[in-house]
């Protein structure tokens, strides 16, 4: 089975999550969060402490001066996501803890404490090294209050106090003191009236906050791109075809980390591409020909069967006739943005190209390889609409005959490299799984115009 070429604008990113609850993933988190602190992160220096009272442990501070994580302060939202620790191997204490929102004080109970990052997330668990061994957290009637008592771009000071639970019953005391030397100057890149900072609620995961201004800019493209095939799909639901799949429209909460340094991608968030997706009614004249032609295939096969052998041409009758309903009974439309390349893996034939004055040019191939990989029995007859800046495919035969083709996209990329704006419009791929008739009825249907807006930064 012939592996799937990168397609740069199905990348889809996945928020990654640890259960903190192990004793093996508290340390494998901490370690992540590390890792994932951007690498222009400010020194950041702690004099925290934690006083554990009860059981077997008489009243034992822990000084916590090693620090991973990060925490902001606007004037709306404040967040913190912190690993707090001591010590080395066995001995290792460490302090996993996390609060939501401008509240002065935040209650951690164990019905809200979660090992989870993102909006209205509270975390509290301590791990106590040898001697001790054990896992602390919010138990039953515990609490954990957090009072913060300064909190800004460069300092953090909060106070913590209530009991939870590890081997027994504890007391917790401590202080929360942290400061850094700069403030996190992350962004994302301007659009209109918003905050282009970077404000990050998902320290140490795969995944980061969006920004405000990057939240603003995907719900317009994706609005956008509504308005501009609107007309499509009032038209196909109007005749023989249902809308089985509509657009995700956000808004989005995330976007993959480090995303901020290239232009925007609608596939970095995890809405995913923007994708609409159409079957024949059942019943319909067009559902009724492809029924009958499936069924004719079939009948022969078995017939042949019936005679001792299946030959190789009712096999490929078969396929063929699966191939031709597929494309003439279903369609499927993605839209990417700003992607550096685009890869198509063409089974069978040749792919054909041809311009669309005032819009861009068209790539037409009979047996493309499914977004998802697989051979060519789940390949699509697939046209796409290169718009904006493209350069033009080039093509190479692979040892099995098939055609490995590359479109790759002009980019100037991210604002932090002031090479250009990392929010706006490049260039657009549509992307329309269906035969070449159905395509180019989809295509005289699509707002081109609205498409070009986008492209104008408009």
């Amino acid at each position: 089975m012939k592996l799937p070429v990168p397609l740069y604008c199905l990348v889809i990113s996945r928020t990654l999550h640890w259960d903190m609850r192990s004793f093996t993933r508290i340390g494998a988190l901490a370690a992540f969060a590390g890792f994932l602190l951007p690498a222009s992160a400010a020194t950041v220096v702690s004099e925290s402490r934690i006083t554990v009272t009860g059981g077997a442990i008489a009243g034992e501070t822990f000084t916590l001066s090693r620090v991973n994580g990060d925490w902001f302060v606007t004037p709306g939202d404040a967040h913190a996501s912190l690993t707090l620790s001591a010590g080395a191997g066995a001995q290792r204490t460490q302090l996993n803890i996390q609060w939501d929102g401008k509240g002065a004080t935040h209650t951690i109970r164990a019905e809200n404490n979660d090992d989870v990052g993102g909006d209205n997330r509270f975390t509290f668990f301590l791990h106590l090294g040898a001697p001790y061994s054990q896992i602390v957290q919010p138990r039953g009637a515990d609490a954990i209050d957090v009072t913060v008592i300064r909190m800004d771009d460069l300092n953090l000071e909060a106070n913590i106090a209530g009991t939870a639970t590890g081997a027994g019953s504890l007391r917790i005391t401590g202080v929360i003191k942290l400061h850094r030397d700069a403030a996190n100057a992350g962004v994302s890149g301007a659009y209109l009236n918003c905050d282009p900072a970077i404000h990050d609620k998902l320290a140490g995961a795969e995944a980061r906050s969006a920004t405000e201004c990057e939240v603003k800019f995907d719900l317009h493209l994706r609005e956008a791109l509504a308005n501009a095939f609107a007309p499509a799909v009032t038209a196909l639901t109007r005749g023989e075809w249902e809308q089985s799949r509509k657009p995700n429209m956000g808004p989005i909460t995330s976007i993959a980390r480090g995303s901020e340094k290239s232009a925007f991608g609608l596939d970095s968030s995890r809405e995913g591409a923007f994708r609409l997706e159409f079957r024949l009614r059942p019943g319909s004249a067009q559902a009724m020909r492809n029924q009958a032609a499936m069924e004719a295939a079939m009948k022969k096969m078995s017939d042949m069967m019936k005679t001792g052998g299946v030959a190789a041409a009712s096999i490929a009758e078969l396929t063929l006739a699966a191939h031709a309903a597929q494309g003439s009974g279903t369609i499927g439309i993605s839209v990417g943005v700003n992607q550096a390349t685009v890869g198509i893996v063409n089974f069978q034939g040749t792919h054909s190209v041809s311009q669309v004055p005032g819009v861009g040019y068209l790539l037409t191939a009979p047996y493309v390889q499914a977004n998802t990989g697989g051979d060519i029995g789940s390949s699509h007859e697939t046209t796409y609409v290169f718009v904006g800046g493209w350069a033009p495919p080039t093509n190479t035969r692979s040892d099995g005959g098939s055609e490995d083709i590359v479109v790759k996209g002009s980019l100037v990329k991210g604002s932090l490299n002031a090479k250009g704006p990392a929010l706006s419009v490049q260039n657009i791929c549509v992307q329309i799984q269906a035969n070449a008739e159905l395509a180019q009825q989809v295509i005289g249907l699509v707002d081109w115009s609205a498409i070009q807006q986008l492209l104008a930064g408009k």
